[in-house]
């Protein structure tokens, strides 16, 4: 097994954020193959080379640098990852997160792209659903507050998916699936599903006993909980849906299908695809459901047990059976990811499906209830992008190396490791064992660190 080159570059490397794939671990579709994209300067030969966030003085790239990988799960200002579209390009797919706020200007799209393009990008994953908002045309979601800047009728997928194609780049879809509203003040239109549908929030274990008793439609629902959530000192990234409550997938599954019929897109890309913690969610309707479908699971006796201490506490069955709940919580998330393979397949069946996940697996099933080594096993997602952020070198080998134990163990068919950014500039190589099976050579990223 030949090792995976995270190479940690000085400051005048490009300054853009990489998702990178060797096309060795792509799953082979019918499609038409693209011509071979110029790798960008200090790549080794075979492979391909991330961004870094230090442009040269001057350059569009530097100028650019507000446009690219700020807000996806886990924060990375800029990252090198691995991903694989379903339609396989001759060599490594090289590509970018765009974020919602370089999507307000044509002009700043266009400038976006032709940087891209010439700069060796391939792809590029694009932030249209950030908060439960639209930055595409939409009539299932709000348009985003930012775009009230951008002149009436623009739509800025629709505009950068010709732009990009055009250019030979891939356009994939990037959406934040449970995440639904950050630590700032409330959304102004009334319709968003923060205001419109607070039933669907997920609720955490510390104040779920005292909201139990409260009307989601109530005011002092929502001020409760986004109280608690900004009490938590940056330790909950904002408002999540509760993936145990059936009208949130329903959502989701909705936001996908429209965005994968409406477009052209090469991939969707799936961000926040987890719970916020293990403290979520303890919403009423979570907790009703979980006890529906245990009860028949369980001894008659302990069943009336727990329904006689839910009289006195509605959080009694999570707590009387923690590892069921874990298991269950586990379930929703993945069988989400399931449905939208499947809507996927529906609806643009020749569009890659990934995900950005938590590069630990232990972690992330413990964590954040994200099986994802059971996602690659049975084939229903075809790349996971596990986060290795981190400035220690030894660390982000071990979170590579995990990784790809994880997928191996599932037929090795689709995980890479991404090497978050940090604002020091830092030189050198980490190898970590990670590559193919099959002899070829693995991707090498390029990411400052």
């Amino acid at each position: 097994m030949k090792p995976l080159r995270a190479a940690l570059l000085g400051p005048r490397a490009a300054a853009l954020a990489l998702l990178i794939v060797s096309t060795s671990t792509c799953r082979p579709v019918s499609a038409p193959e693209s011509s071979p994209v110029p790798v960008p300067v200090g790549s080794t030969s075979g492979a391909a080379v991330g961004s870094t966030s230090g442009a040269a003085p001057g350059s569009t790239l530097g100028a650019a640098r507000d446009s690219v990988c700020a807000t996806h799960d886990g924060g990375c200002p800029s990252s090198s990852h691995i991903v694989a579209p379903r339609r396989v390009r001759t060599g490594e797919t090289r590509a970018l997160w765009v974020v919602r706020t370089a999507l307000t200007d044509s002009a700043r799209i266009d400038r976006l792209v032709d940087d891209a393009a010439a700069h060796g990008i391939n792809t590029l994953l694009v932030q249209v659903r950030g908060r439960a908002d639209a930055y595409y045309d939409s009539s299932l979601e709000p348009r985003a507050e930012s775009m009230d800047r951008a002149r009436p009728g623009f739509d800025p997928l629709a505009h950068l998916i010709a732009r990009a194609h055009a250019r030979d780049l891939d356009v994939h879809a990037w959406i934040a699936v449970h995440l639904v509203w950050g630590l700032g003040p409330l959304p102004r239109d009334p319709q968003h599903l923060v205001l419109a549908r607070p039933d669907l929030l997920a609720v955490p274990r510390a104040i779920a006993a005292e909201l139990h008793g409260i009307d989601p439609f109530d005011a002092r629902y929502l001020e409760r909980l986004r109280a608690w959530t900004l009490a938590q000192d940056g330790r909950v990234e904002g408002l999540y849906t509760d993936p145990g409550h059936p009208e949130v997938r329903a959502r989701v599954l909705e936001v996908s299908g429209e965005l994968l019929s409406r477009y052209p897109l090469d991939g969707l890309h799936l961000d926040y695809i987890r719970y916020g913690s293990p403290e979520f969610s303890y919403s009423r309707r979570s907790l009703e459901t979980f006890r529906r479908e245990l009860q028949p699971q369980i001894a008659p006796g302990l069943a009336a047990d727990l329904d006689a201490r839910a009289q006195r506490n509605p959080l009694a069955w999570a707590e009387g059976l923690p590892e069921e709940y874990a298991a269950w919580r586990e379930r929703q998330i993945t069988d989400l990811v399931r449905a939208l393979g499947r809507r996927r397949d529906e609806v643009r069946p020749q569009a890659a499906l990934t995900a950005a996940v938590f590069a630990d697996p232990l972690d992330a099933r413990r964590g954040r209830f994200q099986d994802w080594p059971a996602w690659l096993a049975n084939d229903w997602i075809d790349v996971v992008v596990p986060m290795a952020y981190t400035r220690d070198p030894s660390r982000f080998a071990r979170l590579a190396q995990a990784a790809q134990q994880a997928d191996a163990s599932g037929g090795g068919r689709g995980a890479g490791a991404g090497a978050g950014a940090a604002e020091r500039p830092a030189t050198g190589v980490v190898e970590v064992g990670f590559g193919s099976e099959s002899g070829e050579e693995p991707a090498t990223g390029t990411a400052e660190s």
